[in-house]
């Protein structure tokens, strides 16, 4: 049975256990993700940046030692103590393609991944 929060979730949050940075025209701050999906970012740190909610900004996510990066310009769309929940705005192709390649991995099934983009071009 599915609850009404997850009724309306449209978006698989994938746990992701990495670290990002967030910079914006003020703030220069390392993070530590929670999870990913599509359509934006949860993340935590014990000395949070002060920010408010619609504050923009870019988070880097580093995804090996190399070159391979998602940027994804966001807006603050949640604050509590300890997190910060972003919301993705319009991302360059290669960092799409990255997203997508890490939400397909972790959703392990070619059908959810096909809804999932279907949601996203359904919002735009």
């Amino acid at each position: 049975m599915t609850t009404p929060t997850t009724e309306r979730r449209r978006f698989a949050r994938i746990h992701f256990d990495g670290d990002c940075m967030f910079y914006s025209d003020t703030v220069k701050a390392p993070l530590k993700i929670n999870d990913i999906s599509f359509k934006g970012v949860l993340a935590e740190s014990e000395h949070l940046p002060e920010l408010k909610v619609d504050d923009k900004g870019l988070l880097i996510i580093q995804l090996d030692s190399g070159e391979t990066r998602i940027e994804m310009p966001v807006t603050v769309n949640h604050l509590t103590a300890r997190c910060i929940a972003f919301q993705a705005g319009t991302m360059e192709l290669e960092s799409i393609a990255y997203l997508r390649r890490l939400v397909e991995l972790n959703l392990g099934d070619p059908s959810l991944l096909e809804r999932e983009l279907e949601n996203l071009v359904a919002q735009e």
